[in-house]
């Protein structure tokens, strides 16, 4: 998991970089406050907008950023013009998160494209990708595995 320690969040930046030299990006996707963990520092690091796929809890304080409210009940905010983005989240077991996040930004709105998926945590059952749907997928080193 990520944990936030200081070299967790070096490597982070640093895979986040290399992806971007490879598969430039213009925004960063996330979902859950796991995943607004790293990809708030990945945002403020490589000065790079957040796009938001979150559960419509019908809250409020969310009504000056702008954001579109999608037909499952799911709400999207942040940087709603970006056209190439990285998906962050922690891993990735059958891919449902993955589907959301993809689903919510190319299907329902700007029809961005996700360039590649950086995965923070490792599965418990070890499952390791290199891709998900033709996008490549990077991982951050667990060193309580190692």
């Amino acid at each position: 998991n990520f944990d936030g320690n200081l070299s967790q969040m070096k490597e982070a930046i640093e895979k986040a970089k290399e992806i971007m030299q490879k598969y430039p990006f213009d925004a960063i996707a996330f979902t859950g406050v796991s995943g607004a963990a790293l990809a708030f520092i990945l945002s403020y690091e490589l000065k790079i907008p957040l796009i938001c796929v979150r559960r419509d809890e019908n809250d409020g304080h969310h009504a000056k950023v702008p954001q579109m409210m999608l037909p499952y009940s799911t709400i999207l905010e942040g940087a709603l013009d970006a056209k190439r983005y990285l998906i962050v989240d922690d891993f990735i077991e059958q891919g449902n998160t993955i589907k959301r996040i993809l689903e919510s930004i190319d299907d329902h709105l700007f029809h961005g494209n996700c360039v590649a998926i950086l995965l923070y945590s490792v599965s418990k059952e070890g499952v390791s990708h290199e891709t998900f749907e033709d996008i490549p997928v990077f991982e951050i080193e667990d060193e309580s595995s190692q």
